[in-house]
């Protein structure tokens, strides 16, 4: 069992509240994935805003994301993909942001691809972060990139097992990374959606 980290006041000693649940950044990538066009992007802007403050906790630098993207929507040379893209590389951008070690690890299967058990996958990310994600949230943070964990057959210790894996080729991995905009990978390096 993992050990939660809390957060106390200093005035008087008791236990912090979390955020309020919905505004993740897990949420935020999935509900700009789900925005289909510039007036769906319209509607979503205030619970982008509403996100992109609780990830920050900076005033001003929630206006400045308010304002820019407000004026990325108003003009009609930016398109509903560009303005997306622009999103998640803001999102990708923040420090402490949950799930950045899940991607970080995820990367590392772009050359080869990724077929493993889910569990197996969970281990290797528990051991390389101090503080993990439980199993549900690092599911949805995969789910949120656009992976999907599969029921699939396998051979574990000489029997066969229904076991939850992740699978997807290098060349799908890539378009993952490439949809999602740029995606920290590492202290001194970025991946770059666009391919540059």
């Amino acid at each position: 069992m993992t050990e939660q980290r809390r957060d106390y006041c200093s005035a008087c000693g008791r236990i912090m509240a979390k955020p309020r649940r919905g505004l993740s950044t897990i949420e935020f990538r999935r509900t700009v994935h789900r925005c289909a066009d510039r007036d769906s992007l319209c509607e979503n802007l205030s619970k982008l805003t509403k996100i992109f403050r609780n990830a920050t906790q900076d005033a001003e630098l929630t206006v400045a994301f308010s304002q820019d993207f407000d004026a990325r929507l108003n003009e009609e040379w930016w398109e509903t993909g560009e303005i997306k893209l622009w999103l998640l590389e803001q999102i990708n951008r923040l420090d402490g942001v949950d799930e950045k070690a899940v991607y970080q690890l995820l990367f590392d299967y772009t050359e080869k691809g990724i077929n493993e058990p889910f569990a197996v996958f969970y281990d290797i990310y528990a051991e390389r972060t101090d503080n993990p994600l439980s199993k549900n949230s690092v599911s949805r943070a995969l789910r949120a990139l656009g992976l999907k964990t599969r029921m699939v057959r396998m051979i574990v210790d000489g029997r066969e097992k229904s076991v939850i894996s992740i699978q997807a080729t290098a060349t799908e991995l890539q378009d993952v990374f490439r949809k999602n905009g740029s995606l920290l990978v590492s202290e001194s390096s970025l991946v770059s959606g666009r391919g540059y």
